[in-house]
Parts: structure tokens; C-alpha cells; sequence
């Protein structure tokens, strides 16, 4: 199933978005850092392995690798090369990545690709784009395999749209005049786009359909109690194409919460 890592007072946990938000801790002395998303570079039909005890099945579980994305809460990449903060695949099994290349809490947006079968042979090109947070999503449910880069630019949440795996992009679009720590899921079924972001201390979003029209207006999605630590925003497809829009974010006492949804818009 899939995984969010979320960091709470200097500890990283998983947690599991399906079902409780329960967590276990992987590294507890790393620090103030915030790992917003992890992504699995191969399908999950492995076979399944059976542990066993004394002749009983006891767990069972498939073999597993990928990426996740690290960003320090607070910095950018001083004392780093560089800071990964994004990553997405396309249908294709190409893999894209994005980071900000800077010396303070901005800098120059950076994307590098691979494909899956080379995952660390990346050619990289960098971008005259000021930003303080980026997210990237393939659209996957269309013909072309558009690119989404989203950001934070001063405050404010950007999209622009890449058919070359992010070595160029189209101009930018505002999706909010005032936003921080963006994130963006696109339908699989149908190629609608849920923008979120973060809003004092509370999460607003937007939502289009793959046209780009708009099917939701700004609303709220989460009314309260929201830290400015990023969000992480997945679709789980369930039962004959109906979809569920999970949220995960730190709340202002460093707690992890999900919220999922039925409509993208509603949450509990």
C-alpha cells in the first residue's frame, strides 16, 4: 500500500493513509526534517513472501524499493548539492525529480529525469524560476503525459506545464495569490486536477477538470489546526472507479493527520 513519511519533533515516521492513521518511527535523531512523499519505482504485483513461525503463517509482505523525497524544515540546500523535494513517474516508467538549487529558503528550481531502468543516470536542467516549494504530477490519464510543476513563488501557488519531462515549461499560471507548501494530485480515471495548499492554518484547494476548467472554486478543505510543514495529497481508486482524495499534513501540535475524502472537497 502506499506510504507518507512525515517528520514530528526531530523523529521520521511511515504512516499508512488507508485506514487508521497509525505510524511507526524510522529514525528518531534525524533532526527538524520534513520527508513530504514517497514514491514506488516498480508495480506491487510481486508475489507475496510468507513468514512463518512453528509452521503458522505469521506475516506476509512483497519486495519492495523506491524513492522518497527529503526536504529540511526551514532551508534550502546550503550545505547540500541539492535537496530533492519532488518526484514523479510516468506511464512510461520515467522518473522525474525536482528540488530548489539555492543558498537560503529560495532558489533556482532544478529537474532531472531518468528512466527506470538507469534510476540514478539523471540529466538535469535548471530553471530560471525563483521558488520556495515545488511538487511535481505526470498526468497520466492523458495522451500526451503532461508535466505539472506547482510552487511556491513568494507566497504565491504557480502551475506551469512541461511535454519534454520539465526541460521546458509553459508560462506560468496563478492558481492562488496566497499559498504556501502546494501539492497536486491528477486523476487517473479522468484527469482532473486537485490543487492544494496551505493557508494560515488551514488547507484550501481548487479543483479542474482535465480541460482546465474549473469544477470547484477555492474552498476549504481542512478548517483548522494546520502547520506550515507541507501536504502530501494522493487518489486511491476503489470499487468500479470510484475514487478516494486522501490528505497528510503535520496539525499545530506535531501530530500526523490524514483526512480522506469522496469528492476532494469534504473531508473527515
Amino acid at each position: 500500500s502506499p506510504r507518507r513519511y512525515i517528520s514530528s519533533s526531530g523523529a521520521i515516521h511511515v504512516v499508512n493513509p488507508v485506514g487508521p492513521s497509525t505510524w511507526t518511527t524510522l529514525e528518531a535523531t534525524i533532526g527538524n526534517w520534513l520527508i513530504t512523499a514517497h514514491e514506488h519505482i516498480i508495480g506491487n504485483d510481486e508475489p507475496m513472501f510468507q513468514i512463518t513461525q512453528g509452521g503458522d503463517q505469521i506475516a506476509q509482505g512483497r519486495p519492495w524499493w523506491g524513492y522518497f523525497a527529503v526536504v529540511p524544515d526551514g532551508i534550502a540546500d546550503s550545505a547540500k548539492a541539492s535537496v530533492c523535494v519532488a518526484h514523479d513517474r510516468s506511464r512510461a516508467d520515467r522518473h522525474v525529480f525536482g528540488w530548489i538549487k539555492g543558498t537560503s529558503t529560495t532558489g533556482l528550481v532544478v529537474i532531472a529525469r531518468s528512466p527506470n531502468t538507469s534510476p540514478f543516470q539523471m540529466d538535469t536542467t535548471e530553471h530560471a524560476i525563483t521558488a520556495e516549494w515545488v511538487w511535481l504530477r505526470f498526468d497520466r490519464a492523458g495522451a500526451e503525459q503532461t508535466l505539472y510543476l506547482v510552487t511556491e513563488e513568494s507566497g504565491a501557488v504557480y502551475v506551469r506545464t512541461s511535454t519534454d519531462e520539465g526541460r521546458t515549461f509553459s508560462v506560468a499560471t496563478t492558481i492562488d495569490s496566497a499559498g504556501t507548501k502546494p501539492a497536486l494530485e491528477i486523476s487517473e480515471l479522468d484527469g482532473r486536477r486537485h490543487y492544494y495548499w496551505i493557508d494560515g492554518a488551514t488547507i484550501h484547494g481548487k479543483i479542474y477538470d482535465a480541460k482546465g476548467n474549473v469544477l470547484e472554486a477555492e474552498f476549504t478543505a481542512v478548517a483548522a489546526g494546520v502547520a506550515d510543514k507541507g501536504i502530501v495529497a494522493r487518489e486511491r481508486v476503489i470499487n468500479a472507479g470510484e475514487r478516494r482524495i486522501t490528505l497528510t499534513y503535520i496539525d499545530t501540535s506535531n501530530n500526523v493527520v490524514n483526512v480522506e475524502s469522496d469528492d476532494g472537497v469534504t473531508f473527515s
